[in-house]
């Protein structure tokens, strides 16, 4: 038997295991609960109205309500991401532009050079292109790469004979151009740590499928697709059907709660 807590909470569980936007889990659930009030009030069982599967009937229930399971949250998270992926491929786009523009003027306006010791600047920025081409493949995360290209433009100038203080100044502005340019290919977020393993099923909502007597007793849960053995280290009957959460993960076995 069930009652409305456990059916609103185990179909609430579903929704959002399909990912079903705040708004309209809400929504969904006040009407359902009104369902379920009618029905009590007209004598009926509540059986009858979401049959003896809960989770079949949480996901017929969102059949039927597909125009108002598009989350909002959703689209506007799509739209962000859409708009922040246009403005990086602008940005790059930009910044390889300038470069080429820098380097081309450089090779037809930059001031020529009778230095005797030009070739040891060639030298110096040829072996530094692929020194940095290297150390790019070995470590990624396009820190390297930028150096390399204005190290590459600053090399085309010196074999122009162009000046060395204009080489400095070119494999400078270049790489900034560079850096500027793959920025977001480059970043980082270190603070945000996804738990692995069976540490990712902790703090989430189950139901039990097999009733669990207290401590010292066995039953199971169902969490997304998945069927775990449970346990429960408070002395507390959990019937089937009852939503649960997961404290801990011990071998094989889910430490649940009730939720």
């Amino acid at each position: 038997m069930f009652d409305i807590s456990t059916i609103l909470n185990g179909c609430e569980l579903v929704w959002r295991q399909q990912s079903v936007g705040s708004t309209a889990i809400t929504d969904m659930r006040n009407e359902l609960e009104s369902h379920l009030i009618d029905a009590q009030s007209a004598g009926k069982s509540l059986e009858s109205v979401v049959g003896s599967n809960i989770e079949r009937f949480a996901r017929s229930w969102t059949g039927g309500q597909e125009a108002r399971i598009i989350p909002a949250s959703v689209s506007t998270v799509q739209s962000e991401r859409k708009a922040q992926a246009d403005a990086t491929r602008i940005r790059l786009y930009i910044a390889i532009a300038a470069v080429i523009g820098i380097t081309l003027l450089g090779l037809l306006l930059g001031p020529k050079s009778s230095y005797s010791g030009l070739e040891s600047w060639q030298w110096v920025f040829v072996l530094s292109t692929f020194t940095l081409l290297i150390g790019e493949m070995l470590t990624g995360g396009f820190f390297v790469l930028p150096f390399s290209v204005g190290a590459a433009s600053a090399s085309a100038l010196s074999f122009a004979e162009v000046e060395p203080p204009v080489l400095i100044l070119v494999f400078i502005v270049v790489s900034a151009l560079s850096l500027w340019g793959l920025r977001e290919f480059a970043s980082k977020d270190d603070d945000a740590i996804v738990p692995v393993g069976a540490n990712r099923y902790v703090d989430q909502t189950a139901v039990v499928t097999e009733t669990i007597q207290g401590v010292g007793t066995i039953g199971r849960v169902r969490l997304g697709t998945e069927s775990w053995v449970a346990i429960t280290d408070g002395d507390q009957f959990i019937a089937e059907g009852a939503v649960v959460r997961v404290s801990e993960v011990r071998g094989t076995r889910m430490v649940v709660s009730t939720a």
